[in-house]
């Protein structure tokens, strides 16, 4: 794999409930526009390819004490989540897991329970909140896109700082346009396309995550170093400032956890943390405990009574018949509302809620693309946009033998380049 790229103008629109249709002269190859890439994600795909498939043969992907197993896999997934390939990623930190976990639901329990929209409940709840906090699995694109519909509808509500936990450079923002130099995660075009649109509805963004402790501190000491200083940063670049501010923080696995005392290791999380020193009880999100997996057996016991059960078709919360919202899986008082996400199925070989929810169309790639039999990654890049520095808008990943998944792209006039 030599990372070259080709530049290739696709000077077509995709108009919202218009459909989408690629025509051949729409598709215009220029002299100058082939090189090599800026942008590779291939060397980076193999070697971690590489590294999990020798840890599969060794069986120590998920056993290995001192945590390099969990690493290994994690690396993988959250490089196949930035070529597109959210199946594959999943697969590979899935091969940790032990199989179908967790209690079953009882019917007393399932009928007792109603799904309502997620988001309109969490903005609802928002309205008397100055402090929102919405998790996220790193490996798993879809939880963008519901933070970026949930965003919008924030911004409605007087909510004005974004605080993701990936952000490393807020400066980048000031430019009007998102760089990969922005963030790590923020690399992942759903990601990207969540901050982007973030920008457009006057967000504020504020970095806060924390990355440098002292080399003094044991492992259990840099983790409630990093909570701890979470939470001063949110302070300090928000509250202290402003007071009054409403503020939607974006992070991933349970940093919002609130609960006083911590969690099974005796840490507190930055949502506990925040709390004590602000004196605001923030509204804490879970979605990372339902949501559809490649392989049904790798999902919690109860999500597939929930769905069966209460027929989810859209991110929903479940209230209980005697008042509150039901939780699943969680320590008491970590968390006020857990979402659960529907079974989206596919759509031309990408998952169907890149249409449903990130409200993208599908649009097929360009036949002289497909003409070989390497092993390819194309991005596809808002023309305008520098692609040696901006995160694409798509990416996908393209195998010899595998049916070619669709392009999936919101609204606009994009350029693709190719690395194989």
């Amino acid at each position: 794999m030599n990372g070259r790229c080709a530049a290739i103008l696709l000077l077509f629109s995709l108009v919202s409930g218009c459909g989408s249709v690629l025509r051949n002269d729409d598709v215009i190859v220029e002299a100058g526009q082939t090189g090599h890439s800026s942008y590779s994600l291939l060397p980076d795909l193999n070697a971690a390819t590489k590294g999990f498939d020798e840890a599969q043969q060794e069986g120590t992907v998920g056993t290995k004490r001192d945590g390099s197993g969990r690493l290994i896999a994690e690396r993988l997934a959250t490089l196949r989540s930035f070529v597109g390939d959210t199946n594959g990623a999943m697969m590979a930190f899935d091969v940790r897991s032990r199989g179908a976990e967790g209690p079953s639901l009882s019917k007393a329990t399932l009928d007792r329970l109603t799904a309502v929209d997620a988001i309109s409940e969490i903005v609802n709840e928002a309205k008397n909140r100055q402090i929102v906090i919405l998790n996220e699995v790193h490996h798993v694109p879809l939880h963008r896109a519901f933070a970026m519909r949930l965003a919008r509808e924030l911004r409605k509500i007087g909510y004005e700082y974004l605080a993701c936990e990936t952000l490393s450079d807020g400066d980048a923002f000031k430019t009007g346009s998102l760089n990969r130099s922005s963030g790590f995660y923020s690399v992942e075009p759903l990601y990207g396309e969540f901050l982007r649109d973030a920008l457009r509805q006057g967000w504020k963004p504020v970095t806060y995550d924390a990355f440098e402790p002292a080399q003094s501190l044991s492992a259990h000491e840099t983790l409630e170093w990093r909570e701890r200083t979470q939470a001063e940063n949110l302070v300090a670049r928000i509250f202290e400032k402003n007071s009054a501010a409403k503020v939607f923080i974006y992070a991933g696995g349970f940093h919002g956890d609130k609960r006083p005392n911590g969690n099974s290791l005796g840490i507190r999380q930055m949502g506990a943390q925040l709390r004590e020193l602000t004196g605001l009880d923030p509204l804490t999100v879970d979605q990372t405990t339902f949501y559809e997996h490649p392989d049904r057996l790798k999902e919690k016991r109860a999500y597939d009574e929930l769905i069966r059960a209460l027929h989810i078709q859209f991110p929903s919360v479940l209230k209980k018949a005697e008042g509150g919202y039901f939780q699943f899986g969680l320590p008491l008082g970590a968390i006020d509302l857990q979402v659960v996400h529907p079974r989206y199925g596919f759509l031309q070989g990408r998952p169907a809620w890149l249409e449903r929810l990130a409200e993208r169309k599908p649009v097929s790639i360009p036949p002289n693309l497909l003409s070989d039999h390497k092993v390819k990654v194309i991005h596809a890049f808002y023309v305008g946009e520098d692609s040696t520095a901006a995160v694409p808008v798509d990416t996908v990943l393209l195998e010899p033998g595998t049916p070619a998944p669709a392009l999936m792209l919101p609204a606009g006039h994009f350029r693709l380049e190719y690395e194989d």
